[in-house]
């Protein structure tokens, strides 16, 4: 059984891996699938999450050095997360039209990427005017109200000569 992935103890480089994927933010699932891509090896989302409180103190540690670097590049500056971004997103177009990485791959991290731009920009609010010409009020024409009113009267109609014609019969 070649083909299947190993069950076994995580050497000392996966486990550093691991450590580092965590203060990253990834999610156990997303950890388990990377091990097996990266190192042929499985893990657990339970083994994963064991990771994660046995190095607690670590992954905190690393995670605050990855916002301090972030910090020192600037991206803690919105126009500099969109401007990272915005390469990211170049590049994987160019990677899938110059037929790179799997083009499912490359579209999945391009849509993530892309959402990632959205949530950036998710406080602009699209500006739309409430006014009419000149700032003055919005012209409203009810064209339904016409109609409305004919039906009604053709309504009374109906009665008066149903009425009138009712009165007929019973003669």
């Amino acid at each position: 059984m070649p083909d299947e992935p190993r069950m076994s103890k995580l050497t000392e480089a996966q486990q550093r891996q691991v450590i580092t994927w965590l203060a990253e933010g990834l999610r156990s699932a997303e950890i388990s699938e990377k091990i097996k891509a990266e190192f042929d090896v499985e893990i657990t989302r339970q083994g994963v999450d064991y990771y994660r409180k046995a190095h607690a103190e670590e992954i905190a540690a690393a995670y605050a050095d990855a916002f301090e670097t972030a910090a020192a590049q600037g991206l803690c500056n919105r126009i500099a997360r969109l401007g990272v971004l915005e390469r990211n997103a170049k590049r994987m177009i160019d990677d899938t039209r110059a037929g790179g990485r799997g083009f499912t791959q490359v579209n999945k991290e391009l849509r993530e990427t892309l959402r990632d731009i959205r949530d950036e920009l998710g406080d602009l609010k699209l500006r739309s005017e409430h006014s009419g010409p000149d700032g003055g009020p919005i012209q409203h024409e009810v064209g339904w109200f016409d109609a409305v009113q004919e039906w009604e009267a053709e309504d009374a109609e109906d009665a008066d000569s149903e009425a009138e014609g009712g009165s007929d019969d019973a003669e």
